[in-house]
């Protein structure tokens, strides 16, 4: 499959079912948990996928491992580049101090740390909210900072305008 996508196969839904996965005592798909996969006649082929994966991932130099997890399925974990672009990462908030605490607190353990966190407040009316606000390290070249959205709640319009803003300081630089 992976070397017909490559050809340019393209997928389509039909609206029939055309394959029921079969269930009796000698399948593979009875308890894909208790078995050896790799002393059963499926577990051939169980292999055989994993070196498709690789061959695959090998052909586009594609820098990554292969994982079977004990499952009937495998997970490609992709390596990280050794320096990455620093990573903005929008919150949109209205009040609700306690669930933006948490998170920012989470942040902390987030690793590598080249992020920038965009706090874009929707009309934030609670004190609770401008307090916790106040405690925090805010600034224009801090890994905080705070955006005033002044408008109707609009996710998409939140975003698209935090977008918009970093764009428009680029090109004023």
């Amino acid at each position: 499959m992976l070397r017909a996508v490559e050809h340019g196969l393209r997928f389509y839904h039909l609206p029939l079912l055309l394959y029921a996965w079969r269930s009796h005592r000698a399948a593979t798909s009875n308890d894909i948990r208790s078995f050896d996969r790799r002393s059963t006649p499926n577990g051939r082929s169980l292999i055989s996928t994993a070196k498709g994966i690789q061959a695959y991932l090998d052909r586009h130099a594609i820098q990554a491992t292969l994982t079977d997890d004990a499952f009937c399925w495998y997970r490609v974990k992709y390596a990280l580049p050794e320096r990455s672009e620093e990573v903005a990462i929008i919150i949109p908030f209205k009040d609700h101090a306690p669930y933006l605490q948490r998170l920012l607190e989470s942040l902390k353990k987030t690793t590598p740390d080249n992020f920038v966190v965009y706090l874009v407040d929707n009309r934030s009316e609670q004190a609770e909210t401008k307090s916790y606000l106040a405690s925090l390290a805010l600034g224009p070249h801090g890994r905080l900072r705070l955006l005033t959205f002044d408008e109707p709640f609009n996710y998409a319009r939140l975003h698209n305008w935090r977008l918009l803003k970093f764009l428009m300081s680029c090109w004023c630089l």
